[in-house]
């Protein structure tokens, strides 16, 4: 078989592999134990839909990244190394999203450094009562 069967659809292993070093891992140890196909289990974070709008982010034409998907594709990133998917969530924010308190925690919770150094240096100008 040529991809990944789930509860997500069918995903082509070749390109999931290319973007995530533990799907990847997942694939090679099914090929060596000679199962067909990676099943991939929920988690509470993960949510069918959410792995699809990441699957649809990563195939080409590539959806974009947004406000209303991006934190989901970071969360999803993380969870499954997806280092450049990861850049390019860290840098919509950085370009589009006004810093502030909230994204400071975020970016330091799924540990975007640039990200974090920029509402660092925003909200050490706050003014403590805005």
């Amino acid at each position: 078989s040529s991809g990944i069967n789930a509860e997500y659809g069918h995903v082509h292993k070749a390109v999931v592999s290319m973007w995530s070093p533990i799907l990847k891992h997942q694939i090679l140890q099914l090929k060596s134990s000679g199962e067909a196909e990676v099943v991939l289990e929920p988690s509470q974070k993960l949510k069918p839909e959410d792995f699809v709008e990441m699957l649809q982010t990563i195939y080409p034409p590539n959806k974009p990244i947004v406000e209303g998907n991006c934190e989901k594709l970071v969360t999803i990133a993380n969870a499954f190394n997806m280092f450049e998917l990861l850049r390019r969530c860290e840098k919509y924010l950085i370009n589009e999203m006004t810093p502030s308190l909230k994204l400071l925690v975020f970016a330091q919770e799924e540990h975007l450094s640039k990200l974090l150094q920029k509402c660092t240096k925003y909200c050490s100008r706050m003014n403590l009562e805005e």
